[in-house]
């Protein structure tokens, strides 16, 4: 669901997404948020799948993340909330914070950065961006 420019996705934790210490693991934070982006570009024609008919794939070249020490037990609801900060005709920066659905507590957030490489050329720089506003940011 798109809201206020923010792509959120509610999943639910697992047992293998949880530590001992019963926090996402960086693994399973990391899994979430690339789903939720994949959703988000599936709204906007531009998923992996529509642009491998282009002979393009998305590639993402830097992600940072900041963890919080926030308590999830298995089978809890959590909300990973995504938008994008900039859009150049090269890439996609993307924001994210991924929540605690019942108390809206922080669990982790960071920044990515996602390019589309062309297959044949295998390079970033000659692509046209194929789609020009995907719900957020600046």
């Amino acid at each position: 669901m798109i809201t206020n420019g923010k792509y959120r996705h509610t999943y639910t934790s697992t047992a293998s997404d949880i530590t001992p210490l019963y926090r996402l693991t960086p693994n399973a934070l990391l899994m979430y948020f690339q789903d939720s982006f994949a959703r988000l570009m599936t709204i906007h024609n531009v998923a992996a799948f529509d642009i491998v008919k282009q002979r393009c794939m998305w590639v993402i070249t830097e992600v940072q993340m900041d963890i919080q020490p926030t308590v999830t037990y298995w089978s809890e609801d959590f909300t990973v909330e995504l938008w994008v900060s900039e859009l150049t005709s090269l890439r996609i920066y993307c924001d994210f914070r991924i929540v605690r659905r019942d108390n809206e507590q922080l669990i982790a957030s960071g920044t990515s950065q996602w390019n589309i490489l062309n297959l044949d050329t295998k390079t970033t720089g000659n692509n046209r961006f194929p789609c020009r506003r995907t719900g957020g940011g600046a």
